[in-house]
């Protein structure tokens, strides 16, 4: 159409059914438009994080989780085997804080500390079948039957213990607490009892090639590595701002206190000053540099040996129950790796979706665009 200034204007005046076509046609060439064009930094930002929790990890990563599971449960029934030595002493009615002076002098406040012995009458013997109960629920996920269901349970009784005394507990019991959260999201099949039973009398590469085609999601994975990285940033932070870290007199007073009492506190290590600073100052450099040199591959294995060492040194000179092997724990969950082949081929099949999306909706056009030419 010409109007009056000479100007020509365009009009379609198809049918309803051809301007849906060629909305889509329209749409089609556009999203094309916009795959050439180079991504944005913003873009790439968000694939990147995308990728850092949703790629898939293979065999390996999920043979890990298994071990992680198999580490976590000894460590607790440890826990609960020493605190059955001392059940009557500190949780019975008859021990030295019965659980409603406790409770009274709790810094929790009283709707938040609800727990499962608010379920019956208070006894001594409610306090020892749950205590026993865990250890039997303990020794089940140790041989992986039904590991998720005993997961759940036991952080329930964890924090059911620590509502009902929360005097006796300190940070080892709220990690215990919180990495048996984690773990309920990562593979817990591998290892298992049953898995021994379907294996026996296999080779190695039958054994092998059963699990081949295991993968599992990376961001149970990567939500334990951060939370780990931020534990160690709060412990490194909070150490810094104190003098005594800095100037390296911690761990001389840690030594020479009555609440610790370790294996191997050799005299020439323990009774001179140089070697307590430099301890100090090397744990402090372990834990705030580590937060950042676990992440790249080239540093990470150094970082987890220094890791390992340190704790260990921990523990046999502290003696501080299983606080140390729980963070050696935690600390093994870096051990795990994206299979590149799984996450490019879950890519690739997410592209062929769409490729297959934009070649049906351009099949879906042809006819009426054929039509409307025969027309003209």
């Amino acid at each position: 159409n010409t109007e009056a200034d000479g100007s020509a204007v365009v009009t379609f005046r198809g049918s309803q059914k051809a301007r849906k076509a060629t909305r889509a046609m329209v749409l089609v060439i556009s999203s094309q438009i916009e795959k050439d064009k180079s991504s944005s930094f913003v873009d790439k930002a968000v694939a990147s994080v995308n990728e850092f929790f949703h790629a898939q990890t293979g065999p390996q990563g999920c043979l890990l989780g298994g071990w992680l599971r198999i580490g976590y449960a000894f460590l607790f029934i440890m826990d609960r085997l020493l605190w059955s030595l001392e059940l009557s002493h500190f949780f019975y009615q008859s021990g030295v804080l019965p659980t409603k002076v406790a409770q009274s002098y709790s810094y929790i406040e009283p709707d938040n500390m609800l727990s499962i012995f608010q379920l019956a009458p208070e006894s001594d013997w409610l306090i020892w079948t749950v205590n026993y109960l865990c250890l039997l629920q303990g020794i089940l996920l140790l041989v992986g039957v039904a590991p998720r269901f005993q997961l759940v349970c036991l952080v329930l009784y964890l924090a059911s213990w620590e509502h009902h005394n929360d005097h006796v507990w300190d940070s080892q019991d709220v990690m215990l607490r919180f990495f048996g959260f984690l773990l309920c999201f990562l593979p817990l099949h591998r290892l298992t009892i049953f898995e021994w039973w379907q294996t026996r009398g296999m080779s190695k590469e039958g054994r092998k090639s059963l699990f081949e085609n295991d993968s599992w999601p990376m961001w149970p994975f990567r939500l334990w590595q951060i939370e780990v990285c931020l534990i160690y940033a709060g412990a490194g932070l909070s150490k810094l701002s104190y003098s005594d870290w800095w100037k390296g007199h911690a761990v001389y007073y840690a030594t020479f206190s009555n609440h610790f009492g370790g294996i191997f506190t050799p005299d020439f290590l323990f009774n001179r000053i140089l070697p307590l600073k430099l301890a100090c100052w090397g744990s402090l450099f372990i834990e705030c540099v580590s937060i950042v040199t676990i992440w790249p591959l080239a540093t990470r294995m150094p970082t987890l040996v220094a890791i390992i060492l340190l704790h260990v040194g921990i523990d046999l000179s502290m003696n501080m129950n299983i606080f140390e092997w729980l963070s050696i724990l935690g600390w093994m969950v870096f051990l795990v790796r994206p299979d590149k082949s799984r996450s490019d081929s879950a890519v690739e099949g997410s592209n062929a979706d769409d490729k297959q999306d934009e070649d049906e909706l351009a099949v879906k056009s042809t006819p009426l665009t054929t039509k409307r030419r025969n027309r003209r």
